[in-house]
């Protein structure tokens, strides 16, 4: 629950940051890449102390991210930068270990 508290949080934030001359579109997708990486090694992590993560616990870990990224997609997009929710989950899957 924290973990998508703190990635929720940062993906809110991403929109102000862009508008405000803070952060490039480029910079805000690079950032995405970073949360998505964040999250994923996160759940790495978890999995090789406990080994808890079986096929449910990955569709819903994936379903999260899911829900994440659309609404990441929604907020960037009326700030003007294109997200390739694609390629964030290309990350996902190069990284997650369970």
């Amino acid at each position: 629950m924290n973990l998508y508290k703190k990635t929720l949080a940062a993906i809110s934030a991403l929109p102000e940051q862009v508008q405000g001359g803070g952060m490039t579109p480029a910079e805000a997708e690079s950032a995405l890449d970073t949360l998505v990486s964040g999250y994923t090694e996160a759940f790495n992590k978890m999995d090789r102390r406990s080994g808890f993560i079986e096929t449910v616990e990955r569709e819903e870990i994936y379903t999260v991210l899911e829900d994440l990224l659309v609404g990441a997609q929604e907020q960037l997009s009326a700030a003007g930068v294109e997200v390739d929710v694609d390629k964030l989950f290309d990350t996902f899957d190069k990284l997650r270990d369970f």
